[in-house]
């Protein structure tokens, strides 16, 4: 009997390997045939071969068809139908965006003042700049063909081809394991579905008996059928993929011992670019990063798993370069910007400290991040939150706290159970969670509780098809027919438990009587144990994830069951509005800003404190910095989020003032319409009762500044630091577009530049004092060494921009305001004269 289920395909970025892996992976277990139908290209694919599903060119929007046949066909269709229309929607990344057009290059002015001979123009893969000697080198083509080689018998030849694969597979079995980088550990493994990929091996046994063919030849011929076939794709995502055949092709080519390597051995000696017209991510990985400052590739897209890598370890990578090997030469000095989107082949004295000095604001920067990070989260007038992570892995629990995370606010466990043929044994889950609490070192650790089914099915589950996953049979409401698992996983983490201070959450609560199930489940898994003499002496708080409206009304009974509470925004929001966050028709109604949302996120804060209740807040609200005022306001306990926003969230949670942000969310919480919510937290930023207008830390009283544009570069580097803007290159631009106005050379030494911009977070005056006089063309031709410079955000110029700047230049008339500025040595005292002196 035959089976179909016919679908549009609907991933943006088409059918590439790692959606493909996972059906793959869900395919496999099944003993059914199953093929996969692009009714627009008219390709059929093997459901249970990676290589054969990416070859069917899927793009989004194609009427696709799947067809079962064998034993288990209709168990099979079953688990399809349910898994497209859940998880398979959420197991593509998102789009990466555009990089720029190449020659598009946007030059700050202080970069355009250091005049650079030349340049080349590129697309940003990744920002940042990097700064050494060229290594020049070809990249890696398809597997070049072992020559003079003899094929033996058929059967020797496959069984050198299936142990070259057994060797591969150990060694990227080893890098997986070894590698602390999800990214890295992602491309690994689809390298290695690759190698073991059914149409692969297929290929090249097919080859192989034809009877002339040697192991290595049938390689090098299968990878250039199935590169051929991917680089001919309409998709940019298939098309940038036939790199990793020719990486995986090499790697069986190398341990055959033919001819051919992975890669041509490259050593790095010290600060080194890389230059070549591709680059796949086998040699990227081998590279010394120790060393490595910048990739410039003439072939890699954004989509590429190279690309990926790169931006994981923060390389600056330039892209779109293919006369860079022609034009550079190994050992030669360059500088690759990829903020800007070039490449410097001649670094002049000039262009030299330009860089120098970028350099030193972007390890002011790191500084000051990693500052933050090992500080805890305190609001400037003392109120104390903590900041937490959300992580999936000890690995990266581990990696969080080196980045100054205080606890782990979500672990996310069912990580450990997708992707896989069956459920996580007791010990895999207690080695796991030991780790974790291990890595913890006596911080607070919540581990949520496996959330499975809506978005996130376990096949081995065999949970049925159901019309509305997201409203459906998923977290605490399977536990009841899961009650053995739940409590494997229960007992785990008591296990794990004596490591350090587990605490379990619970997932998509809506009332009491399902806190009171699990916590018997917990009682019963905890007599287990010691029944067994098994060691959980340590106590574990139990919580409640809210993420269901519900819950709203039901918190007093909860409170007597669970011991704390985090808030899941995400789902949250999505159950709140009744909008899929996925569909882009209704993703605008899923707004944690709306004053509808704010007020259930107070209530449900107010009522769990009025139960004496811990509450943190775990969702992607915590992710906005322009919320931030109204987290605080709220009363959080703590938040948590991702790894990247820790040190930026602490330094912001430095510089608020803990009063006025439970001002700001009632007014937040009185408004009528989102709008007017962002316009709250426009007027808190900008006002007295948000950032001030002159903090210590923007006042510089020793610049090493030798040229007006040098310490306007200063200036807005400043800014950038203390979180004023996101764009100093183009605060710089608008700070020049009035000086070549006129002249803001005041006199006696004293200078005001000034713009009015859009990209600022707040109204801000730094001032710059210079070691050394400074040519400003000013109105009575003397040097300069007193800048202050104010910057006022573009929606508040009418009001503030002119009153300051009066305000300012008549200040700068008095004898005794400009004595103090020249002779002031305390950036801090110098601020608070000067603020005074403004609003008095």
């Amino acid at each position: 009997m035959r089976l179909e289920h016919s679908f549009i395909f609907p991933l943006p970025n088409g059918l590439h390997a790692r959606p493909a892996t996972r059906l793959q992976e869900l395919a496999n277990p099944f003993q059914a045939d199953i093929r996969f139908l692009n009714r627009r290209s008219g390709r059929e694919a093997d459901a249970k071969s990676v290589l054969s599903l990416v070859s069917a060119d899927v793009k989004h929007g194609d009427p696709c068809l799947l067809a079962f046949t064998g034993p288990e066909a209709d168990a099979a269709r079953d688990a399809f139908i349910a898994f497209l229309a859940g998880g398979f929607l959420r197991c593509d990344e998102p789009l990466v965006p555009a990089p720029a057009p190449v020659g598009s290059a946007f030059l700050p002015r202080s970069l355009r003042q250091a005049q650079p001979e030349d340049w080349l123009g590129g697309a940003i893969l990744c920002p940042g700049i990097g700064w050494g000697k060229a290594l020049v080198f070809g990249g890696l083509g398809p597997a070049p063909a072992p020559q003079n080689q003899t094929a033996g018998e058929p059967r020797k030849e496959v069984e050198e081809f299936r142990r070259a694969v057994e060797s591969v597979s150990a060694d990227l079995d080893r890098a997986i394991s070894q590698s602390a980088n999800p990214q890295a550990r992602g491309v690994l493994q689809a390298h290695r579905a690759m190698l073991r990929d059914s149409a692969l091996a297929a290929k090249v046994e097919a080859l192989i008996a034809e009877g002339s063919t040697t192991a290595a030849q049938a390689i090098v011929a299968a990878g250039e059928f199935f590169s051929a076939t991917l680089r001919a794709a309409e998709s940019l995502y298939l098309r940038e993929r036939a790199l990793d055949i020719s990486d995986v092709c090499h790697r069986l080519l190398a341990a055959i011992g033919g001819q051919a390597a992975t890669a041509a051995t490259v050593s790095l000696r010290g600060p080194t670019v890389c230059v070549a017209p591709n680059l796949t991510p086998g040699q990227l990985l081998a590279l010394d990063r120790r060393y490595l400052q910048a990739l410039v590739l003439g072939e890699a897209g954004a989509t590429s798993h190279t690309i990926i890598l790169a931006r994981s370890f923060g390389i600056p990578t330039l892209g779109g370069v293919p006369e860079a090997p022609q034009r550079l030469s190994s050992g030669q000095e360059v500088i690759v910007d990829a903020n800007c989107g070039i490449l410097i082949p001649r670094v002049s004295p000039s262009v030299a400290r330009h860089y120098q000095r970028e350099q030193h604001a972007a390890e002011l920067r790191q500084a000051r991040w990693q500052t933050f990070q090992h500080q805890p989260a305190v609001t400037s007038d003392g109120r104390r939150i903590e900041v937490g992570a959300n992580v999936a892995s000890a690995d990266e629990a581990a990696r969080a706290f080196q980045s100054g995370a205080e606890g782990i606010g979500l672990f996310r466990t069912e990580m450990l159970f997708l992707d896989r043929a069956c459920a996580p044994s007791e010990e895999e889950q207690t080695a796991v969670y030991s780790a974790l609490a291990q890595a913890a070192a006596g911080r607070s650790v919540i581990v949520r509780l496996f959330d499975i089914g809506g978005d996130k099915p376990a096949p081995y589950l065999g949970l049925p098809q159901e019309k509305n996953p997201f409203l459906g049979h998923r977290g605490v409401r399977l536990y009841s027919d899961f009650a053995g698992l739940v409590k494997t996983q229960l007992r785990a983490i008591l296990r794990a438990a004596v490591h350090g201070p587990l605490k379990i959450m619970v997932p998509m609560i809506s009332r009491a009587e399902e806190m009171r199930a699990v916590k018997a489940l917990l009682a019963e898994a905890r007599e287990e144990l010691v029944a067994g003499a098994i060691r959980c002496e340590r106590p574990v708080e139990l919580g409640a994830m809210l993420e269901i409206p519900a819950v709203a009304f039901a918190m007093p009974e909860l409170c007597r069951d669970a011991d704390f509470f985090s808030i899941g925004t995400n789902d949250l929001a999505q159950y709140f509005f009744a909008a899929d966050r996925d569909n882009p028709k209704v993703a605008p109604m899923h707004s944690p800003a709306h004053p509808a949302f704010l007020r259930l996120l107070k209530q449900l804060v107010v009522q769990a404190h009025a139960q004496n209740r811990w509450v943190g807040l775990c969702g992607g609200m915590a992710e906005i910095p322009a919320l931030l005022p109204i987290l605080l306001g709220l009363g959080l306990d703590e938040i948590s989020l991702s790894i990247p926003r820790l040190g930026p969230t602490k330094g912001a949670i430095r510089q608020l003032p803990d009063a006025a942000c439970r001002v700001v969310l009632n007014q937040a919480l009185s408004s009528a319409t989102e709008a007017e919510v962002g316009r709250c937290l426009q007027a808190f930023r900008a006002g007295p009762g948000g950032m001030p207008l002159l903090i210590p830390q923007l006042v510089m009283l020793d610049s090493d500044a030798r040229t007006k544009g040098e310490v306007i570069r200063e200036l807005v580097h400043a800014l950038q630091l203390e979180s004023r803007t996101s764009q100093p290159d183009l605060v710089e631009e608008e700070i020049w577009l009035r000086e070549e106005s006129y002249s803001t050379g005041f006199g006696r030494g004293f200078a005001i530049p000034h713009c009015q911009s859009e990209h600022l977070s707040a109204n801000t005056l730094a001032v710059l004092k210079t070691r050394e006089p400074i040519d400003w063309g000013s109105l009575d031709n003397q040097p300069v060494r007193n800048v202050l410079l104010l910057a006022i955000r573009k929606d508040q110029a009418d009001r503030e921009h002119l009153k300051v700047l009066a305000r300012l230049s008549r200040l700068l008339m008095r004898d005794e305001f400009q004595d103090r500025l020249r002779t002031e040595t305390n950036s801090e005292s110098l601020a608070v004269f000067i603020q005074e002196s403004i609003y008095e």
